[in-house]
């Protein structure tokens, strides 16, 4: 009665509100749901399981293949029920609390000893890898495969089904020097420094999000199920193997499958077919792989690759090779 009052159309709760909550507005007690509470009135949710499953993948934990997947496609096993969308879920990686992006790749463990708890809040559970050494480190091997891992966790959520939530400063690579759990820190630890931003990741998350906005293929609020979307004569996501084969079930079980294909088609303008292919590799190896066909007169194009940095060029030698550890996406066009 309070929100239909104030006439609110969107907020914001906690995820342990909504676990609280979970049994009295749906009774299939997922963590985070949304349901209408009020007329115009929509609680969007943060479901933990793509936080937690893209995670996993990128920090290379064994048989994740088939659960990122399921969060690519918009976690269809979470929210679809009813007239739900993928929109009305909202894909975090990281929040307000827990390690900021910049201090998921770089340490194990949460340091909030300034917190004066001694250490003992905060999270142990974070899902998190250092890439071998904790912390600050002038090691540039080091620091090069954080910053590459940061792009793929930004890569990941901005190109998934759903409304990506991106954390303030996380896109300049703000750091809390492995403090998870900031929460008593009004000072420069929790703040935002603007003087001592990442340019250059900005502009990849800029790039993001135009690279989103551009392709319906990337942006569509349907989830992906491997049927044609309407007005569409392909399926909407086919999961392809690094040979081009689709994936078989088997390949979907090898517990060791850190590389996931996905061809995606979608409706585009003026009758056209929006063609891309998003490909995910969490191994440590480089890989080639093989494409399908681009369509009549098309070429597939390199659009996004986190392990190139400005001024480093594809391999032409290699047109659909992929390097260890990163995100690339390919489109179709003339």
């Amino acid at each position: 009665d309070v929100l239909r009052d104030y006439g609110l159309s969107d907020f914001f709760l906690e995820l342990q509100t909504i676990t609280d909550l979970r049994q009295r507005i749906h009774p299939r007690g997922f963590e985070a749901s949304f349901t209408q509470l009020a007329k115009g009135v929509v609680v969007a949710s943060q479901p933990a399981a793509f936080r937690d499953d893209t995670r996993r993948f990128w920090r290379g934990d064994t048989g994740m293949a088939g659960k990122m997947a399921t969060r690519l496609a918009g976690s269809s096993d979470i929210f679809r029920h009813g007239k739900a969308l993928p929109s009305h879920g909202v894909n975090f990686i990281t929040a307000h609390d827990g390690f900021t992006l910049a201090d998921l790749v770089a340490f194990n463990h949460k340091h909030n000893e300034a917190n004066g708890e001694h250490n003992r809040d905060g999270t142990t559970d974070n899902i998190s890898w250092n890439h071998g050494v904790e912390g600050a480190t002038d090691d540039p091997r080091i620091l090069a495969a954080r910053a590459q891992d940061v792009r793929n966790l930004l890569a990941t959520l901005l190109l998934a089904r759903g409304t990506p939530m991106l954390s303030m400063g996380d896109e300049l690579g703000r750091s809390q020097g492995g403090n998870n759990n900031a929460y008593a820190q009004d000072n420069t630890l929790s703040f935002v420094n603007w003087t001592q931003t990442d340019a250059g990741l900005t502009d990849f998350v800029a790039g993001l999000a135009r690279l989103r906005a551009a392709h319906p293929a990337l942006r569509a609020d349907r989830f992906l199920t491997g049927e044609a979307a309407p007005g569409a004569s392909l399926p909407d996501v086919q999961w392809l193997a690094p040979s081009g084969a689709p994936m078989s079930i088997a390949d979907w079980e090898q517990a060791d499958n850190r590389c996931l294909i996905a061809a995606l088609h979608a409706p585009g303008d003026a009758g056209t077919i929006d063609y891309v292919v998003l490909v995910l590799n969490a191994a440590v190896t480089p890989l080639d792989i093989v494409l399908p066909g681009a369509g009549p007169g098309a070429l597939w194009h390199r659009r996004l690759d986190t392990a190139l940095v400005p001024g480093v060029a594809a391999d032409a030698n290699r047109p659909f090779g992929i390097a260890a550890r990163s995100v690339v996406v390919f489109c179709a066009g003339a």
